[in-house]
């Protein structure tokens, strides 16, 4: 009988592709991977550790994994970052992915290794299973150029390496081959790819797009400073068919000098710019962003600023988190930490007032008529389509991943539209 394995990852969608890759290469070797953890012979956790809650949640549910006395791996960005908390453990780091069979099988017979080695890595066009069989992640990079105060990722990552284009294509029209419907490019800091070897990310998108088949590109996450490099370039990508109208850019405060003390390496002023740029060039663009409430010595007039540049600038998603002092960082060793009432009362501001603008843009969807691919099952017997815009349109009836259909918008909620199929 095959030994059965359950993977449980924490963490973004690079995370995600990671343990993709080691369930086919586990799949490969004979492993069986399955989705029941009771049944599994080994648990095998990928961990994130971009936040405390994230971390957290990773060492409450290791506790309970060690009192199954079932044999654990620990794989992703806390062995990477602080392996001194798994001693005794088998640990498989960010850049060592592809030797994921080796450490279960000496885990398997009560040999923990440690493969924490910060070096390149064979990390494309391996085997893999799916999280979602009509997505497609693909990292284009590891690590980032950026050296902000309040994270770990560069350590758990390293600085920037940039994988190369032919390598991202080849993967690209496999996944085509297999009938996929989107394709996801992931990283820490997407703006920054290429740098490294003499190319953007404008270039290999437009490269992704001129493939055949029925698919659509969702850029990642990207920081504006670099965005800033080729904006250009990356405006006239984003108009391809091809393309969701879709663009990640974090800002993280409203305040310069709150940006300054987190070393993110532009200005209100520029994100502001850059963001008016995208829009006035395509009217339909989504603009997503990230904002940290409670950054040590954050004053409650530089937290108003924040407030403020949201009601100004309205981006159609706000990820807000709470300030997580990570350990080492130099912002976690500041003697001007906010209390965590303070904390919550600011993210509850915030919330309160991104939800009702939120509500009052997606009213500006109601009777919107078009295409939408169904990426998602949704809850309470739903599915999830995206639009041109990668909205989030909720439908009922008879679908499959995959699937398309042509929809009426009927009414919003804070944060999705909601559909009816048109006939015809």
């Amino acid at each position: 009988m095959p030994v059965k394995i359950f993977i449980k990852t924490y963490g973004c969608s690079h995370n995600v592709s990671d343990s993709e890759v080691m369930a086919g290469l586990l799949k490969n070797a004979d492993f069986e991977i399955i989705n029941n953890e009771e049944e599994a012979n080994v648990v095998l956790i990928n961990s994130c550790t971009v936040k405390n809650k994230s971390e957290s949640s990773f060492f409450n549910y290791l506790e309970k994994a060690k009192a199954t006395r079932k044999p654990l791996v620990v794989a992703g960005c806390i062995p990477q970052t602080m392996p001194e908390k798994l001693a005794g453990l088998p640990m498989l780091g960010t850049k060592q992915v592809s030797h994921v069979v080796e450490v279960v099988e000496e885990a398997l017979n009560d040999n923990p290794i440690t493969l924490l080695q910060q070096e390149p890595h064979e990390r494309l066009n391996l085997p893999k299973i799916r999280a979602n069989p009509v997505v497609e992640i693909i990292p284009i990079l590891d690590g980032c150029l950026s050296a902000c105060t309040f994270c770990l990722t560069k350590k758990a990552r390293g600085t920037l390496r940039s994988f190369s284009p032919e390598e991202i294509l080849k993967q690209a029209k496999q996944a085509i081959a297999e009938g996929v419907k989107e394709i996801w490019l992931s990283s820490e800091d997407n703006a920054c790819y290429g740098f490294d070897i003499k190319t953007n990310l404008a270039k290999l998108v437009q490269q992704i797009a001129t493939l055949e088949g029925d698919f659509k590109i969702r850029i990642g996450m990207g920081n504006p400073q670099h965005f800033l490099r080729y904006s250009d370039e990356l405006i006239e990508v984003l108009k391809h068919e091809k393309l969701y109208k879709l663009i990640h850019i974090p800002v993280q405060s409203g305040s310069n000098k709150v940006l300054k003390e987190m070393k993110r390496g532009y200005t209100i002023e520029e994100w502001k710019d850059l963001v008016q740029k995208l829009r006035k060039a395509i009217p339909s663009l989504t603009i997503a962003t990230d904002v940290i409430v409670a950054f040590p010595g954050e004053t409650k007039e530089e937290f108003m600023q924040t407030i403020d540049l949201i009601k100004e600038m309205q981006p159609d998603i706000v990820n807000i988190s709470r300030y997580s002092d990570r350990p080492g960082t130099s912002a976690a060793m500041r003697e001007d930490q906010i209390e965590g009432s303070e904390s919550k009362d600011r993210s509850r501001f915030l919330t309160r007032t991104f939800e009702f603008l939120a509500f009052e843009k997606n009213k500006k969807w109601r009777g919107w008529e078009g295409e939408v691919v169904i990426t998602e099952i949704g809850k309470d017997n739903s599915w999830v389509g995206r639009n041109l815009a990668y909205k989030p349109v909720i439908l009922h009836g008879n679908y499959k991943l995959g699937d398309k259909a042509q929809v009426r918008i009927m009414y919003n909620t804070v944060y999705d539209l909601r559909g009816e199929e048109q006939e015809g």
